[in-house]
């Protein structure tokens, strides 16, 4: 039997870097005091493919032109740094023991070690500074409201701060941005979030 290919993969492998790029508009997104940025548009079919790909069937492709964007705009953070010898912990949104059982990874960190290969040393991964401490159903199959609440306390500080570093919290996509402030709101002291697509 003869399957056909998931519209979402043939667009991932037909999207390039330079068509992403033109969609880059990142978004200054209201959240609670936390200074959020959205780096691309999720209503945009390309957008939307990548992320579909890059979430539930860790697509290579997907996660490398993620990855660029997401580099792409933490040079411009590293540029307008204040000091000399800035330090960035890239922090991606950890997943339930549950759901990485049943994924086998966790696209906000493929995403950020693709990323990473294209940065500087002043940019550093921690994928155990917070950890999910209580396991939720998915943003996915909830409404709004109940999305709201649905983080209230899911995550919690687990590792040591280096006062000298920013910290920056990544995740792939967000609506309410429910999942990416409960996270903000584990880690103290100076802290971005950055979503993938919004």
């Amino acid at each position: 039997a003869l399957f056909p290919p998931r519209l979402t993969a043939t667009r991932s492998m037909q999207t390039t870097l330079s068509a992403l790029g033109a969609l880059g508009r990142p978004t200054q997104l209201s959240m609670n005091g936390y200074e959020v940025v959205s780096l691309l548009p999720y209503r945009d079919p390309l957008v939307r493919a990548l992320i579909l790909e890059a979430k539930y069937h860790q697509h290579t492709k997907a996660h490398e032109l993620l990855g660029a964007v997401l580099a792409e705009y933490l040079l411009s953070l590293q540029e307008d740094a204040p000091f000399e010898s800035p330090c960035f912990v890239l922090v991606p949104v950890p997943l339930s023991k549950k759901r990485y059982r049943e994924r086998g990874y966790n696209q906000a960190e493929c995403i950020v070690r693709e990323a990473l290969k294209l940065l500087p040393d002043a940019f550093l991964l921690d994928t155990r500074l917070v950890r999910r401490v209580r396991d939720t159903p998915p943003q996915t199959k909830l409404g709004r409201s109940a999305r709201l609440s649905n983080m209230d306390d899911a995550f919690a500080l687990t590792g040591a701060l280096t006062s000298n570093c920013t910290y920056i919290v990544i995740d792939d996509v967000t609506t309410t941005g429910s999942t990416l402030r409960a996270v903000l709101q584990a880690i103290p002291g100076k802290v971005l979030g950055i979503s993938l697509a919004h």
